[in-house]
């Protein structure tokens, strides 16, 4: 402080000293030390005010005054020149101190004053030498800078003053630099300056002023430092940004150019560093630290980019005063909130990385506002805060758990003998002796280096003293005291929640403490006889805690409201040197309540369990339940199908009997012949049925026996075969018997292998289209050493879809596929198929493919119990059987339209006078032939008739014809009646003819899906032949009220085309083209088809159905309506009319308008105007 100097003094292998203080009583003159330097024989000045100069030697203090030669007592700054010489500033005045070879006290001390032509009032402060000898000092009272140049024998020089008037920006200097060409900077309140000498080497006081401003191309005129770095730029912080200036190689003057760089103002020359890599730093007060890498590629010098670091990405504090680099290249930034640490980085286009390291007094620094930082010859990094001085001690091992990386951190303060510094403002390494100085306005601190050892023992164990329990001192060792439990609420619960206490120690062991009892502070403590000032303590609460805690020097710690739970109270003790001491563990219990004992958890445990299983029980009971209604469901809709199926096999051979019986009593000689045919066809179809269903019920009650006899089965096949080659020939479908045996002798059923056989082979010729092949093998196969006879029955027909293959054997299942009757029959035939063929013992197996065909493959066991027959006497003739399957497929397979009875193709019958151009048309599109037969005799009377026998053909046809009324049925092959419904519907060619939809499906949910698509009417088997006509004459009826309506309805007239129905739109469409080319004397019916993309026929017929007009005569009341509208509302004459409205003569319009109105035009005109 004011008038001491502080020396530290390290005791020798102790690793700590103290300090001792010199004043006026033990030596130091003066009050205030202003200034601290080291002279060439290691010896150390201080610039006493008052008190002269004080040199430090290690035989003590030599002193200067006036008395000696100073100038004056007061000593403002010390400045040391290249040739050793002391200059010593004082105020209006200084001294210059030159070195004698003799010793200590043989050197001399030259004055001057105003008396020797200096002459200037203020504080004088030497700062720079220049390149030719001369010393350059500047004032604080801003009288410029002044330039001394020294005689050659050293008694004398020449001072020259310069100012603004003699070429200076500004009196105030701010800062004083010489670059690499020797011109000397100088940094004022008005721009920068430079003085460069001219090029005479001899002349060492010819030069000139180049003066930089704002005008000039600096970014502000209140320059706060310099810096140049290695390229020779010269960089200037201001007030207004950053300036960076590039000298060009002139040979007089100084010339360049300057690049502005807009970062926040508060740079300084302290805070200002160009780094071992050759990159610059900037710190700015409050806005952090700026790092510019330069563009190494580029060929601008001045080229690169800017890196900003704050606290967001590494800095500890954004106000930078300071930034230094040790000698291993770690940068550090000094701020008035700590330390940070950038440790080297690898050279990158992209600038330095972000791995800063930071130092607080938590990690154990003496203040955390840094001053000035030096590193020693050890590489050790002195710090100097407001607080102490810290060392950083580098570790040969990097410590990577550790907050301060690879330093260790001692601290050394008040405690160590050092007196509060309220700022170091300078610190100086003295390299001969190896020892630093620290100045500062109170005082200065010197520590020898030599004699410096580090703390290297850890302090001793921590110490736990003793636990107080909700803020309650206990003494245990008294808890056993009834009278002193009884001055404690919660004494008696204590005493039973520990074991002992241990000797010379007030706290207990096992503590387990009730629930209630959860707030604990526990109280320890360290011994260090090297530095106990410096101790500090962090503790962690293992079972709560997530780290530890930061250091510090309290030594207890505080836990309220501890939860139940086992737990371990950990403390640690860190000494002055960062070393830590054992960890001291105490381990305790805070017992749980009794609703959160283990017990207690079993409880809730098996409460949950019990819970849980009448919930699982519950849902068990609910989801069979739910299950039950889905199988009752399920069963109901499966009964409904089954009844619904079996009903749709019987409704259709019903329909035949009936309707041909009362065919027959109506006319009985016309269709007794052929509809008792029908009648036994339609009976033995019904039969098959029947006995269908009695098999498989036979079979499931374990009733049906076989009768095996044995005889020659491939003879057997052959005939069974031989009775399908009519129904397949009928179908142009080629069977072919293919046996690799001519003779077999086997037990077999023939009853049963004829229904077997019978089923596939029907349904192969069933689902084979026209022109397709059977093939029907036989052979014999050793399977296992067993012997099979193989009837494979392959197809080249439709196919089955992989996902119904498992199912096909299945009872009452239907494969649904749009190329055949969808979902036709019982599903019966392939269920009994099966149940034989196990019942025989024999397997079946299927293999299809979609659109390539199906191949069934029976095997049946070769045995030779029974009695052979000779010649098959004994087996039962197959041919009824035979007969009555292929009889019943054909009657639901497609047919040629010429076999239907005696019903051809475009017949027409007439009724009365009635010509037969004028009978409604009717289109039946039907596959059973027989049902075909029955509608057309119930027709044939009243309507001309044509037919189609798939969906597909009657598609194809009904736009080709264009009929009246269409009655189609809803199953058959190509295309269902559903499809033909909706296509044609469709279809505006189609779309106005009635269909009637025949199925022998009474379902709500089939009629609601033909009404859907379209169906006017839909009719179930078997159905009233009277009721058929009445239908059909109602929707006849209808069509030509709808004819009226149209004939009526003015659709050339503005109609929102949404609310219009699909005719309405169609006849205003073709209202429109007829007029649009009402003058076009080449329109024609032919082009009028064109354009609607119809045929003749097709908009003659659709015209017809729709209006009752012709193509022509409905394009002729189109001409007419508009020549009405031209008579009443034109004045054009009549044959301008008759031409307008296309017209070829006057006089054809006139006889044309007066047929159709009744009035001659020129009349109608009269009449209406």
């Amino acid at each position: 402080r004011r008038g001491k100097v502080t020396l530290y003094k390290p005791e020798a292998n102790q690793g700590r000293g103290s300090f001792k203080h010199f004043s006026a009583e033990e030596g130091l003159k003066g009050d205030v030390v202003k200034a601290i330097l080291e002279d060439s024989g290691g010896n150390i000045w201080f610039g006493m005010m008052p008190g002269g100069a004080n040199r430090y030697h290690p035989a003590g203090f030599t002193y200067y005054t006036i008395k000696n030669g100073l100038a004056q007592n007061v000593t403002r700054s010390m400045f040391r020149d290249s040739r050793g010489a002391i200059w010593i500033g004082h105020f209006g005045a200084f001294t210059i101190y030159e070195p004698g070879g003799n010793g200590l006290n043989s050197g001399k001390f030259i004055q001057y004053d105003g008396q020797s032509g200096f002459g200037v009032d203020g504080s004088c402060r030497p700062r720079m030498e220049d390149s030719r000898g001369n010393v350059w000092m500047y004032y604080r009272n801003r009288r410029g800078v002044r330039r001394y140049t020294p005689d050659v024998d050293r008694t004398g020089g020449l001072f020259t003053h310069f100012t603004m008037e003699e070429g200076l920006s500004g009196d105030q200097i701010t800062g004083m630099l010489r670059d690499k060409q020797g011109n000397v900077w100088f940094a004022t309140n008005h721009g920068v300056s430079c003085y460069v000498y001219s090029t005479d080497t001899l002349d060492r006081l010819s030069g000139s002023f180049t003066h930089f401003t704002t005008k000039e191309g600096l970014s502000g005129n209140q320059v706060r430092g310099m810096l140049e770095d290695k390229r020779g730029n010269l960089w200037f912080p201001t007030d207004n940004g950053l300036s960076c200036f590039d000298p060009d190689e002139a040979r007089d003057g100084i010339s360049g150019r300057f690049t502005h760089f807009a970062i926040p103002k508060g740079a300084s020359g302290s805070s200002m560093l160009e780094d071992s890599r050759g990159n610059l730093w900037f710190g700015v007060k409050k806005n952090g630290a700026y790092c510019f890498v330069f563009d190494t590629s580029a060929h601008d010098a001045i080229a690169g980019a800017f890196t900003l670091f704050t606290t967001e990405n590494g800095l500890i504090d954004d106000s930078v005063e300071r930034i230094f680099e040790d000698s291993d290249g770690n940068l550090w930034f000094a701020t008035a909130n700590g330390l940070s640490r950038l440790a080297p980085y690898p050279d990158s286009p992209d600038g330095p990385g972000r791995n800063f390291t930071h130092y607080t007094m938590e990690e154990g620094l003496s203040g955390n506002h840094i001053g000035p930082i030096t590193e020693d010859k050890q590489k050790n990094i002195w710090i100097s805060t407001t607080l102490g001085i810290s060392l950083l001690v580098p570790l040969a091992k990097e410590d990577t758990s550790s907050k301060t990386g690879n330093y260790q951190i001692i601290a050394y303060n008040r405690a160590n003998g050092l007196k509060q510094l309220e700022r170091a403002i300078s610190v100086i390494l003295d390299s001969n002796s190896n020892r630093i100085w620290w100045r500062s306005n109170e005082g200065l601190t010197m520590l020898n280096l030599d004699q410096f050892q580090e703390p290297k023992a850890s302090p001793a164990t921590v110490r736990l003293n003793t636990i107080e329990i909700k803020q309650h001192f206990l003494d245990y060792r008294r808890l056993q005291d009834a009278t002193y439990q009884g001055q404690i609420a919660f004494g008696e619960r204590l005493v039973e929640s520990f074991n002992s206490v241990p000797a010379f120690y007030n706290y207990p062991l096992n503590l387990s403490l009730p629930y209630r009892l959860n707030h604990l502070t526990f109280h320890f403590s360290a011994i260090d006889w090297q530095a106990p000032h410096n101790l500090r303590y962090r503790y962690i609460m293992e079972g709560l805690d997530d780290e530890w805690s930061a250091p510090s020097r309290e030594n207890e710690a505080d836990y309220r409201n501890l939860p139940p739970g086992s737990y371990t109270f950990k403390a640690q003790a860190i000494g002055a040197a960062q070393i830590e001491s054992e960890i001291l563990a105490y381990d305790f219990r805070i017992l749980p309540p009794l609703w959160l004992t283990w017990w207690a958890y079993v409880i809730y445990a098996g409460s949950g369990l019990l819970i849980l299983y009448s919930i699982r029980e519950y849902e068990l009971r609910r989801y069979r339940a739910q299950a039950e209604n889905r199988r009752l469901r399920e069963l109901d809709a499966y009964k409904t199908s089954l009844y619904t199926n079996i009903a749709h096999e019987f409704r259709t051979p019903l329909t035949i009997i009936l309707g041909m019986v009362s065919r027959i009593k109506e006319d009985p000689k016309k269709w007794y012949h052929e509809g008792m045919h029908m009648i036994a066809r339609s009976g033995k179809q019904l039969l098959l049925l029947v006995n269908q269903m009695l098999d498989l019920r036979k079979l499931d009650k374990g009733k049906l026996k076989l009768n095996l006899q044995q005889g020659d089965l491939v003879g057997f096949l052959n005939y069974l075969i031989q009775s399908f080659e009519s129904f397949a020939a009928s179908k142009n479908i080629q069977l072919h018997l293919l046996r690799e045996i001519n003779h077999l002798e086997m037990d077999f059923d023939p009853d049963q292998l004829t229904k077997i056989v019978n089923n596939l082979l029907s349904n192969a010729i069933k689902f084979t289209p026209e022109g397709g092949q059977v093939y029907v093998t036989i052979r014999k196969a050793v399977i296992q050493k067993y012997e099979f006879l193989e009837i494979r029955i392959q197809d080249t027909g439709i196919g089955i879809p992989a996902k119904d293959i498992a199912h096909i054997f299945d009872r009452f299942y239907q494969v649904d596929l749009t190329s055949t009757r969808k979902r036709e029959g019982a599903g019966i035939g392939l269920a009994l198929v099966k149940e034989l063929v196990t019942l025989i013992g024999g397997e079946i197996k299927v293999y299809s493919q979609v659109g390539e065909g199906t191949h069934f493959e029976v095997q049946l066991p070769i045995t030779r119990s029974p009695r052979r027959v000779e010649g098959g006497a004994q087996i039962k003739d197959p041919s009824t059987f035979t007969e009555l399957t292929a009889s019943v497929a054909s009657t639901t397979t497609t047919a040629d339209s010429s076999e239907i009875g005696t019903i051809k193709r475009g017949q027409k019958t007439t009724v009365g006078a009635i010509p037969t151009g004028d009978l409604p048309t009717i289109l039946l599109i039907e596959d059973n032939r027989d049902v075909l037969t029955y509608l057309a005799s119930c027709l044939e009377d009243h309507y001309q008739l044509e037919f189609a026998m798939n969906g597909k053909d009657g598609i194809d046809q009904a736009r080709e014809i264009v009929p009246d009324i269409i009655i189609s049925d809803i199953m058959m092959p190509e295309k269902d009646g559903y499809e033909v419904c909706a296509t044609l519907k469709e279809d505006i060619r189609t779309s106005h003819i009635p269909i009637i939809l025949l199925t022998a499906k009474a379902d709500q949910q089939a009629k609601r899906e033909g009404l859907k698509t379209g169906a006017d009417a839909y009719l179930t088997k078997p159905f009233d032949k009277e009721e058929l006509v009445i239908r059909i004459d109602n929707l006849l009826a209808l069509r030509r009220k709808l004819q009226t309506f149209y004939n009526n309805l003015e659709l050339a007239q503005p109609i929102d085309s949404s609310t219009l129905t699909k005719e309405e739109h169609f006849l205003q469409e073709l209202q429109q083209t007829i007029e649009e080319n009402l003058s076009n004397e080449n329109f024609s019916i032919s082009y009028l088809c064109r354009k609607m993309a119809m045929s003749r026929s097709q908009l003659h017929n659709k015209l017809k159905a729709l209006t009752g007009l012709s193509a022509s005569h409905f394009i002729r009341a189109i001409r007419l309506e508009k020549a009405k509208k031209y008579l009443q509302d034109s004045d054009l004459n009549i044959s301008e009319v008759a031409y307008e409205v296309g017209f070829r003569t006057p006089v054809y319009f006139t006889q044309v308008f007066t047929e159709e109105v009744g009035v001659s035009p020129s009349r109608y005109r009269t009449e209406r105007v």
